[in-house]
């Protein structure tokens, strides 16, 4: 299915001025993502591959992972990345992804071993660099790599630009057209939780307060 078609997620244009001018975004509701991790369970579960352990790339695929943990009741570990910046210095909330990705030292998990068969879980493959060198970096990790047989990779999202194909992704995101220049872009995807908390502490206390008065469920 292509992003901007499931129910739940709204195509919306926003202008972000500067150098990264209108920019598609496809906003996606709770209940979409919702949707979108119980497709993404069921597809890993009907698949072949039985993983014994699945590496989470945080922060993005933290949710999926623990959702795919706990549903099929494989350990899971976390793998700290960060490979987006700010979009602009004037636009520090949005983010967009950069020429590195950064690693943690190590993963987060009360496991010495894994096992012959690794799940690398993460929200979305955008370039792809991330699902790629997280494969080379738990291949090549003293206490990990020995014992790994094989990895496959799964994902909610994948653009069409990534120069990297999970083996289960659920939704496809291609470029769209934007409505005055007819110029195609590829949409940012703002999850429930960036649309939340990618906000400034001001916004947040003012959730609080129309809660207070109840004016906000």
């Amino acid at each position: 299915m292509l992003g901007h078609e499931r129910a739940g997620v709204d195509l919306v244009f926003e202008d972000h001025g500067g150098t990264l001018g209108v920019v598609p975004h496809l906003r996606v509701s709770l209940e979409a993502y919702v949707a979108l991790l119980d497709e993404l369970v069921v597809k890993v579960a009907h698949a072949r591959f039985v993983p014994n352990q699945i590496v989470a790339i945080t922060f993005g695929g933290a949710i999926p992972g623990r959702a795919l943990s706990q549903a099929l009741h494989i350990p899971i570990a976390y793998h700290g990345a960060e490979s987006y910046v700010p979009a602009d210095e004037a636009d520090r909330l949005r983010m967009q992804p950069g020429t590195d990705v950064l690693f943690a030292r190590d993963l987060i998990t009360t496991r010495p071993g894994f096992g012959a068969k690794v799940l690398i879980v993460d929200d979305l493959a955008d370039t792809g660099r991330t699902f790629t060198q997280t494969i080379a970096w738990l291949r090549r990790h003293p206490s990990y790599g020995p014992g790994i047989q094989e990895i496959q990779t799964a994902c909610l999202w994948r653009k069409t630009h990534s120069q990297f194909q999970p083996n289960v992704e659920v939704d496809l995101v291609k470029r769209v057209t934007l409505p005055e220049t007819r110029e195609r872009k590829m949409p940012w995807i703002d999850q429930p939780l960036e649309q939340l908390y990618a906000v400034s502490v001001d916004v947040i206390e003012a959730r609080i307060a129309r809660r207070a008065s109840g004016t906000l469920p």
